[in-house]
């Protein structure tokens, strides 16, 4: 049966019914199609989120894998394309995402880049963003991801970055860089798994601090503004919360209860650097 994009509109927020309708639709094409393949642009978090939730809750036999050009045990890209396929025996491995990676060679004795500078470059391009992945680097060495098809545009028009003369070089994935992952595990106590009460452990706040924090906009749950009527709902393991000038955390899992009954949560927490 064909899915319908509106059926999911309750589970998601008004602006996000485009992306749902783009989504839903690749779902329906896919699972229409008897061993046909679809891959994605490069996806947020975000769309990756909602990519999976609508899979799960439709329950169609459509699979779904997702690269971003790197993946290992020190972490993995943020951006990244997904790969839809009707056959639970589809073989895919790297090359199946269609990702080039390039470096950035410059003059980095009396050059500076930042992922802001890069960042901008390549929206200056003036193709969709989604056909850029993540951008990347180590010290001075900077990388970034563009899909196959626009590779060979980028490596032609992308000659300069702030009026700093550059190249770009084809890297195979398997020697791209990985970036440092910023990020601290940690298991918290808390009293229940309402959402305000997490928050209210993970940043060492009071609850009341935390309804403020909320009221005026400054946390979100999966990338989406979290509303004071929300507190009260309960956290999910994978769902990531950010909040203004502390960072973002992710529940991982629940790791049991202690005998006076509080939860024991295991957190992922990317802190906010604060300047010097």
């Amino acid at each position: 049966m064909k899915l319908q994009a509106s059926n999911f509109y309750s589970f998601f927020e008004t602006n996000e019914h485009k992306t749902i309708n783009y989504l839903v639709g690749l779902i329906n094409q896919t699972h229409f199609s008897y061993g046909g393949k679809i891959l994605t642009p490069f996806l947020t978090l975000r769309e990756q989120f909602i990519l999976s939730q609508l899979l799960k809750v439709s329950k169609t036999e459509c699979y779904v894998s997702f690269f971003g050009g790197y993946k290992s045990i020190d972490g993995e890209a943020e951006r990244k394309r997904a790969l839809l396929f009707s056959d639970k025996q589809t073989s895919i491995d790297d090359v199946s995402f269609e990702i080039n990676a390039f470096e950035i060679s410059y003059n980095s004795k009396f050059n500076e880049l930042s992922h802001g500078k890069i960042y901008a470059a390549l929206h200056q391009l003036g193709v969709e963003f989604n056909s850029f992945g993540d951008i990347v680097n180590q010290g001075s060495t900077w990388q970034f991801f563009v899909n196959q098809t626009m590779a060979d545009y980028a490596e032609q028009e992308l000659t300069s970055i702030f009026k700093i003369k550059i190249k770009l070089i084809n890297v195979p994935l398997e020697e791209v860089i990985i970036p440092d992952q910023n990020y601290e595990e940690t298991s918290i106590l808390t009293s229940s798994k309402r959402i305000d009460n997490l928050i209210a452990s993970a940043t060492n706040q009071s609850r009341s601090a935390v309804k403020q924090l909320v009221e005026s906009s400054a946390v979100k749950r999966n990338w989406v503004a979290l509303l004071p009527k929300q507190l009260s709902s309960s956290i999910l393991p994978g769902d990531y919360i950010s909040v203004r000038h502390f960072g973002r955390f992710q529940f991982v899992v629940e790791e049991g209860e202690t005998k006076r009954g509080k939860h024991r949560l295991r957190l992922k927490l990317w802190r906010t650097k604060k300047r010097g």
